[in-house]
């Protein structure tokens, strides 16, 4: 080999070093400028705020959930939000990180599930500002989601739990809590099944039925308690899921005093579960048949003596 041809050769290197440097270098820019293929890291960035007031989630199959910020509460399309459900999703929006670039064009969309038939669209806002993602399938590998830009092409693996923290109907949004009562207060406690009234009342000695001193069943007992401690919805009742069956039963619990604290109507079935109504709540809850049972038992489950 020559000595002119080694030159060339070296030269060339030189070239492609160079090259590989100044493409290094854009793209270590690009990054520290939130650009990342379509602006997704800064839009990921933005969205770790704790100033957001509002968030929109549209899905491809449920309706639309409108998340808005009201004091120290949230609703959800104009009902009180479930805590744990918002706070979740919050969590995860302020702890997604940016991951690899998974596509570059539309032709990668239906594979990554970023496609607006099969997609959930993420829109958070703050007093100033709003940034909108675009939220396609599960990430390979460690936690995460492909996301892009509404309107933009380029997709990207973001980490984190945001996918779980979005895709979720609007039953699960709102609160469910149907019965959140002090048992500490209660004297006594009234039910209705089975065409049948019978009551047990907080002796000296625990509870018991009101004609002996024989004590109520200790496991069905405990079982009333804890469901009028924190009775929990599965879901709402709607105009179209009219109840099964003509079987009506009440639980009412009261104080010493006399004082209700919880009224509550089962007024029938809907599939295998419960539709219940609360005194003073006009929303109609679905409550499991297993929840609905506990808090109604069985007369000769509950006082077995009488």
């Amino acid at each position: 080999m020559s000595e002119r041809t080694l030159r060339r050769i070296v030269l060339a290197l030189a070239v492609l070093a160079a090259l590989f440097v100044v493409v290094q270098a854009a793209e270590f820019l690009a990054w520290r400028h939130g650009d990342h293929g379509g602006g997704v890291g800064d839009a990921i960035h933005r969205l770790n705020t704790d100033t957001i007031t509002s968030m929109s989630i549209v899905g491809p199959v449920t309706a639309p959930v409108q998340l808005r910020r009201d004091g120290a509460h949230w609703t959800a399309n104009g009902f009180p939000a479930d805590s744990a459900t918002v706070t979740r999703l919050l969590r995860a929006a302020a702890t997604a990180t940016l991951g690899p670039l998974a596509g570059r064009t539309t032709a990668n969309h239906a594979v990554l599930g970023v496609t607006d038939s099969f997609a959930w669209k993420l829109t958070a806002r703050s007093a100033h500002d709003s940034v909108s993602l675009v939220l396609g399938a599960p990430g390979n590998g460690d936690p995460g989601v492909y996301v892009r830009l509404p309107g933009r092409d380029t997709v990207y693996l973001v980490y984190g739990q945001l996918r779980p923290a979005v895709v979720n109907p609007i039953a699960v949004w709102r609160d469910r809590v149907v019965l959140h009562t002090d048992t500490t207060r209660l004297a006594t406690v009234v039910f209705t099944r089975d065409r049948q009234t019978y009551v047990m009342q907080r002796g000296s000695r625990g509870w018991q039925g009101t004609s002996t001193d024989e004590p109520a069943a200790l496991k069905e007992t405990a079982a009333v308690m804890a469901e009028l401690a924190h009775l929990e919805a599965m879901g709402f009742a709607t105009d179209a899921t009219p109840p099964r069956g003509n079987e009506v039963r009440h639980v009412t619990a009261l104080t010493a005093s006399g004082d209700t604290v919880a009224n509550v109507e089962l007024l029938g079935s809907v599939g295998n579960d419960w539709l219940v109504r609360v005194a003073g709540d006009s929303q109609v809850y679905v409550v499991s048949a297993f929840d609905g049972d506990r808090l109604s038992p069985r007369r000769e489950e509950l006082l077995p003596h009488h």
